[in-house]
């Protein structure tokens, strides 16, 4: 028996196929599998969003047609480089410029 979400992973392997997408994922360019999620670089009034559903099928189920629709409006990320990206986008310039100069200078190996 063929369930909701087999068919919206099917849909999303469809999809990640996309020029944009290369089926890997936009940072560190793992091949597309269990676990990828199609990130919103910015919303349009009236597209579904992720907190208005109960479950991440229903929503993918929802979201897929503006995907395919303007897949220039998302990233392909795996659930790691997902989580950075939505962690990274709550922190604010100052302490995002100062974890990037501490990322730096331990490259470096630099003191401060």
């Amino acid at each position: 028996m063929v369930t909701k979400r087999d068919t919206v992973n099917e849909q999303m392997r469809k999809t990640a196929r996309n020029r944009r997408f290369h089926s890997r994922c936009f940072v560190c360019w793992k091949k597309f599998g269990k676990g990828f999620h199609f990130h919103h670089l910015w919303y349009v009034e009236g597209e579904p969003m992720y907190r208005d559903y109960s479950n991440s099928t229903d929503y993918r189920i929802a979201v897929m047609p503006y995907i395919r629709k303007n897949p220039k409006q998302f990233l392909l990320l795996c659930t790691a480089h997902h989580r950075m990206v939505e962690w990274l986008a709550k922190m604010g310039n100052v302490k995002f410029r100062r974890l990037s100069r501490a990322r730096r200078l331990t490259q470096i190996g630099k003191k401060v």
